[in-house]
């Protein structure tokens, strides 16, 4: 019996798009089929990729660099930085956002902001929704204020958000990798097979439970059905 990794068509759309801009790629529609298995898919991005394999791995590059930044710019001792260091130990709450930017403002990576915390963050787009209810509804009246007011709350706490987007450093730089694979490494032209294999299963995954994410146990053979 074949395993079958079903995901929402409008879910897939969005990590194709991740996967593209994290390897710099781009892929042709009709090169994706249903039931493409997660190996074939993977060689597909390799195949894209165009260039020779190398033993270099991505997540100790990372892991070198937020080293680096944290004793040049907080001052940390480097022989007590290792991969399960807690960051909110390293980033108190009280100067969280300046420290955050002083270290890695100039790492020019996505998916390393501080974030919002989720319940406010959850309140303000639940505002905005009841404001079009508002606005369709009876209360019309109500409805711009209201909108103006979770647009306006949404920002800020877009823009002070304290939220880490990891647990520790080891965390941190595999966050980083899965997002940014072609721009973190060091050794020009080349890529880590087993490595690339790996985040693409990663990537699939990762809005499943944990569980299900171990049930699968990393079989690339799985095939990605992204229309039933």
């Amino acid at each position: 019996m074949d395993n079958i990794y079903h995901i929402d068509d409008e879910d897939f759309g969005d990590l194709i798009l991740q996967i593209e801009n994290s390897f710099g790629i781009e892929f042709d529609y009709e090169e994706i089929t249903n039931n493409m298995t997660i190996e074939k898919f993977s060689e597909l991005v390799i195949s894209k990729m165009s260039m020779e394999n190398g033993q270099e791995c991505s997540t100790q590059i990372v892991f070198y660099r937020i080293r680096k930044a944290l004793t040049e710019k907080l001052g940390v001792e480097k022989s007590i930085i290792n991969t399960k260091t807690e960051l909110n130990s390293v980033f108190a709450k009280k100067n969280r956002i300046n420290n955050w930017k002083n270290t890695f403002g100039k790492f020019n990576y996505n998916g390393i902001k501080l974030q919002p915390s989720s319940i406010p963050y959850g309140i303000s787009i639940l505002t905005t929704k009841v404001s079009f209810f508002f606005f369709f509804g009876s209360y019309r009246i109500y409805a711009i204020p209201i909108f103006i007011l979770s647009i306006i709350t949404a920002k800020i706490l877009v823009k002070y958000g304290k939220k880490i987007p990891a647990k520790n450093i080891g965390d941190l730089a595999k966050v980083i990798v899965k997002s940014n694979y072609k721009s973190v490494r060091t050794e020009k032209g080349t890529i880590n097979i087993s490595e690339i294999k790996k985040l693409i299963f990663i990537q699939l995954t990762d809005w499943l439970e944990p569980k299900e994410v171990k049930n699968m146990n990393m079989n690339m053979q799985t095939k990605i059905n992204y229309i039933d």
